[in-house]
């Protein structure tokens, strides 16, 4: 089941393989654009390496890195593997990381250790909060049978379905751009799959549908979560970081949105490829 029931008789490893195909797309249109942008910076180059040189270093960082990169490990393999929970893999990702981060990195000291989890404690409560409201919400919403009001009153305005998928679109990327994407998802979705399944747009597409559009919004302000943790990493103000973003997402992000949403093809080939 996805999430809360939104999606009914459709399994959450079809989804992902919905959202697989344009999530690569979108990697490569990244890559491109940022080939283009790169070449317009004074770019310092070291001294290639020799062949053996080269193997070595990649072997001594690779055995560095092992450690940091068993964590994605743990939490994809256990949740696709149907060991744990996503809750579960996230409990068990934080115990793996204390002495990673204590013992074998030593980056992770008492004094961040404390503060990260003060900070942590409050953007899960905060987004806690918002989840229960908006399930609250949802649940209002279906008790009220308004996405068939919702539905029969579009269908009023016009039946078109090109329109009224730019108009979705529009709407899903606004809603990204002032709530994460697990809200979105839960305040949203209910709403909307009614009206995509009258248009003829399968509960798969629609899954991959809400899901590049509620990132994109992740990474555009006023919310930009994504944007904002960039900068930060970067160690630069984010109003560096707004241009070449939009240029990227405008260049990038954008064409692929519509894609997933006018050819079916892009976000379906993987789940029918694999019998869903």
């Amino acid at each position: 089941m996805i999430v809360y029931g939104w999606v009914t008789d459709t399994s959450i490893l079809a989804c992902f393989l919905a959202t697989l195909g344009p999530g690569l797309l979108i990697m490569f249109n990244f890559s491109v654009v940022n080939l283009w942008m790169a070449r317009r910076f004074k770019l310092v180059l070291d001294e290639k390496p020799k062949a053996n040189e080269l193997v070595a270093e990649v072997g001594r960082r690779g055995m560095t890195a092992t450690p940091a990169l068993l964590m994605p490990v743990i939490i994809l393999g256990g949740i696709y593997g149907g060991v744990m929970t996503p809750t579960e893999a996230a409990a068990v990702a934080v115990i793996y990381s204390l002495p990673v981060g204590f013992l074998i990195y030593r980056g992770l000291k008492w004094g961040n250790f404390l503060s990260a989890g003060k900070e942590a404690a409050t953007a899960v409560g905060a987004i806690m909060l918002m989840i229960l409201f908006s399930m609250i919400l949802s649940q209002m919403f279906v008790m009220e049978s308004i996405p068939q009001a919702l539905v029969e009153s579009i269908f009023e305005i016009s039946e078109n379905k090109i329109l009224l998928l730019v108009l979705i679109n529009i709407l899903l990327f606004l809603v990204g751009m002032v709530v994460n994407d697990v809200t979105a998802i839960i305040l949203i979705a209910p709403l909307l799959l009614p009206l995509m399944e009258a248009i003829g747009v399968s509960p798969v597409q629609f899954a991959a549908i809400m899901g590049v559009n509620t990132a994109m919004g992740g990474v555009t302000p006023p919310y930009a979560s994504i944007l904002y943790l960039g900068a930060r990493i970067g160690k630069v103000k984010v109003t560096k970081v707004v241009r070449p973003a939009m240029i990227l997402i405008l260049t990038g992000y954008l064409p692929v949105v519509f894609l997933t949403a006018f050819w079916p093809d892009l976000s379906l080939f993987l789940p029918r490829f694999f019998g869903y």
